[in-house]
């Protein structure tokens, strides 16, 4: 299919823009399952009213999914309302008036005027609530005094407790206890499944410790910055190492006996070679995130070159066009060699930020360990398939603990990339606004206050903030998790590190403009006319299984009633640990061809512009949101669930909640046979990968 408008073409003053996706979800006001919708129900006073409220991501944010500091997931309601009478019809009242509370009737907090027709009212932040509308006769009452005449639940009250007596009958036979495999442990409180721990995969086991060279190994090292003139060569070998995490020695794989990998910086515009030894015990390749390169050096083994095999050698002619923030990993099995150590970093530097005097790349990551060893992967195809591997020891620079030391009032710039195979971060410093400064492939047109930073595997964020009172202050990842027994949800809190402030030394750091020094890297405007008359090509992400255990697919039935917008933990890794590539499939489908994954057959030409909906299948058994990435190119993002995207800058990977329609302006640019895939290690070995071409 081929995008018909140039990219010269399109340089009109850019406006605001509806751009709203027409909606893949049912026709009903408020189809079951929506997670974005409530329907309210009348009171007898109102009998025959109609309500719904839609959940509206908050405008402003930089993110594809808001959430609050403690990770509770944020939305603007609007409300939808037909078939209310005059208030006044009900007693002395002048205004309808909306509210959320707790299911306790607790922590009652008004949202706002609302009335027939459709109306935004106030933002809300809670897990399972209650929205009601009351006739009130002041507009602006902070308790509700009048007569209740609309009601509706959360999403997510759908989620209930779950009694397990039934589940018996499903029981699989005990399994053998010497077949290599480790199962995980349980999260601290929440209850393990009944027959979940008699449950295997139906993959053999792979140890770190037993594969390759059993001799010793050197000690890794931490990353070393190397900065790069056009033309130069870094010769990168990856190798066995031994690292030691939280005074555990465990078996790892390194670039040059590093992890994270030497950190390569260079001037945007130039070029440098890299020659590749791989001294692993399986071929591999080095896919280069984010790079506009040549084809024939993305690092796709399958696609765009052969792997390197065991002792062999692969020489890199990499381009760097784009100033920004990338990184490089293997790109085959990536679920076990980039979870063992094999990733680094990757800085172009250009005049597209103000400049500041202390910087620091961060690298995100988590380890799953059990009595100070890491779990078994796979050998035949990934486990984890469903959800992903879940580390439950969180790493930065591969430290459980890592701490930074300022002076207050000093400008810090923090470089944040996310390494893990499957962990969403809300990443945030105590006591400590975060100003959003760019993203994976360069900066946004004006910067985005934040309390706290969403960053989906493979995403880069750029984060400036200002060192406040001496004192120290936690650096911390604050979600919501779900215990799905219980049907409730609770707080998980990890500690990263530290931000240790210590008093002003000397002279302040300078001021920082208010936006970017340089707006060159920033997308070019696009006029609305010009953007409704590009073509549309969909992908929704989906899911489909077979063979599973009978208790695995008892257990999905229960559990299909909610899907988090995102999975922020992995409290059932039984169930997930279980599943295999071999019984899950994660799809890529193109509805309008009807094809799937590898099948689908999109191709382009230089300079086309193309809009793309990536529609997340909310009525998946296991729905999952899925962080995209495109090789090759690059893209903005135009719209979340119909949604204006105010604050646009360039990316390649993008998180597509649960339930959600991400849609983005895909700028082809780059000749070549390039990847879509999920950037889930285990969703990508279970199939969500496609291939589309851009003519030479």
């Amino acid at each position: 299919m081929k995008a018909f408008l140039r990219f010269a073409a399109v340089c009109a003053v850019w406006t605001a823009m509806p751009c709203a996706a027409t909606s893949w979800r049912s026709a009903e006001p408020c189809p079951p399952g929506d997670n974005h919708c409530i329907k309210l129900e009348p009171s007898a006073r109102v009998y025959g009213a109609t309500g719904t409220v839609r959940l509206v991501r908050p405008p402003g944010t930089p993110f594809t999914v808001d959430v609050d500091r403690d990770g509770r997931h944020r939305y603007v309601t609007e409300f939808e309302l037909g078939g209310l009478p005059a208030p006044e019809a009900l007693g002395k009242y002048r205004h309808y008036v909306a509210w959320v509370v707790d299911p306790t009737l607790g922590n009652l907090k008004r949202l706002g005027v609302v009335d027939n027709g459709v109306s935004r009212a106030g933002l809300l932040a809670r897990n399972k609530y209650m929205v009601w509308v009351s006739a009130e006769a002041d507009s602006a009452a902070a308790e509700r005094r009048g007569p209740l005449v609309l009601r509706g639940l959360s999403p997510s009250t759908r989620m209930e407790a779950h009694g397990f007596m039934g589940l018996g009958a499903f029981l699989p036979p005990e399994p053998p206890s010497d077949d290599g495999w480790t199962p995980p442990s349980m999260v601290p409180g929440v209850s393990m499944m009944p027959g979940m721990d008699r449950t295997r995969p139906s993959v053999s086991p792979l140890q770190l410790e037993r594969f390759g060279d059993v001799g010793p190994a050197e000690s890794a090292g931490e990353s070393r910055e190397i900065r790069f003139a056009d033309g130069d060569t870094l010769r990168l070998r990856a190798a066995r190492v031994e690292r030691t995490v939280g005074g555990q020695a465990l078996i790892a794989f390194a670039y040059n006996g590093q992890i994270p990998g030497p950190a390569i910086r260079v001037d945007r515009g130039s070029e440098i070679v890299v020659v590749v030894t791989n001294d692993t015990p399986e071929p591999t390749a080095v896919h280069w995130h984010g790079l506009r390169l040549d084809n024939r050096f993305d690092g796709v083994p399958g696609v765009t070159q052969d792997p390197i095999p065991v002792g062999g050698e692969f020489e890199y002619r990499l381009r760097f066009p784009d100033a920004g923030i990338y990184w490089y990993h293997p790109h085959h099995r990536e679920d076990i060699w980039q979870d063992a150590g094999l990733f680094g970093n990757i800085r172009v530097d250009a005049d597209w930020l103000p400049p500041v005097r202390r910087e620091e790349l961060l690298v995100l990551d988590d380890l799953l360990l059990r009595d100070g060893a890491q779990l078994p992967y796979g050998r035949e195809a990934p486990n984890f398939a469903l959800m992903g591997r879940f580390g439950n020891l969180l790493l930065t620079n591969d430290k459980p603990r890592f701490d930074l030391a300022v002076s207050s009032g000093e400008r810090l710039r923090l470089y944040l990339t996310n390494v893990s195979n499957t962990r969403t971060f809300n990443w945030s410093i105590d006591g400590h606004a975060l100003e959003v400064m760019a993203t994976d492939v360069g900066p946004f047109a004006e910067p985005a206050w934040v309390e706290s930073t969403v960053i989906a595997p493979a995403e880069r964020y750029v984060l400036d903030l200002t060192a406040g009172a001496p004192g120290r202050y936690a650096i911390t990842n604050r979600v919501q998790s779900i215990d799905h027994a219980r049907g409730r949800f609770f707080s998980q809190v990890d500690t990263l590190g530290f931000l240790d402030v210590g008093a002003p030394a000397g002279e302040a750091t300078p001021p920082v403009p208010a936006g970017p020094a340089s707006q060159a890297d920033v997308p070019r405007p696009t006029a609305p006319d010009l953007l409704e008359a590009l073509p549309v090509l969909t992908l929704d992400l989906m899911l489909r299984t077979k063979g599973l255990p009978a208790i695995t697919r008892q257990m999905m039935l229960l559990d299909e009633s909610y899907f988090n917008p995102v999975e922020w933990t992995g409290t059932m890794p039984l169930m997930n640990w279980s599943s295999t590539g071999q019984e899950v499939s994660w799809i890529l489908r193109d509805p309008d061809a009807g094809t799937e994954n590898m099948n689908v057959a999109w191709s382009f030409s230089p300079g086309d512009l193309v809009r793309v909906r990536l529609r997340n299948d909310e009525g998946a058994r296991h729905a999952m949101q899925h962080p995209i990435h495109i090789h090759g190119q690059r893209f903005v993002v135009l719209s979340v669930d119909g949604e204006v995207n105010n604050h646009r800058a360039w990316k390649d990977t993008v998180l597509v909640p649960v339930g959600s329609e991400v849609e983005i302006l895909l700028e082809v640019s780059n000749p070549g046979a390039w990847m879509i895939h999920c950037h889930i290690a285990e969703h990508l070995a279970s199939g969500m990968k496609m291939v589309f071409e851009v003519d030479r």
